[in-house]
């Protein structure tokens, strides 16, 4: 079954911020039946089988092997092994924050599944990027 992704926040303190969620990633092993969907805040597919969604496939012929997807004007650099490997992955990095509820779920080729019908468990990692101030001081 795949976890519920809480919404994803930068964190802060008197108001500087400490960490930003920068990179969220998945795997599993090849099934199949089944395919990511990853999905945007604001619903827009980012990863799935459908038409809808600007990455159905591997990104390994792109430029670096990731392709870039425009989100509210934010770029998100996708990298995703495609269904047909052995371990089907994807991550999702960017240079500004990936906030919000984001939403990973697998897919049949006839749609959505239950999240009871998963057959194991998918972890699904968010890597922060830790925000801090290098002040060099000087001796005379």
């Amino acid at each position: 079954m795949i976890p519920p992704l809480e919404s994803l926040e930068s964190y802060s303190k008197d108001g500087h911020v400490l960490v930003e969620p920068v990179l969220i990633y998945a795997s599993d092993l090849k099934n199949d039946n089944l395919k990511f969907r990853v999905t945007a805040p604001n619903g827009q597919c980012i990863i799935g089988a459908s038409e809808e969604c600007p990455v159905q496939d591997s990104t390994k012929e792109s430029r670096g092997g990731l392709f870039s997807v425009d989100y509210q004007g934010q770029i998100l650099r996708v990298k995703y092994s495609g269904a047909d490997t052995t371990l089907e992955r994807f991550s999702i990095t960017s240079i500004d924050p990936l906030v919000g509820n984001w939403s990973i779920t697998l897919e049949a080729e006839e749609g959505l599944i239950q999240q009871a019908q998963a057959e194991k468990d998918l972890s699904v990692k968010v890597k922060h990027k830790i925000i801090s101030e290098i002040n060099t001081v000087y001796s005379d």
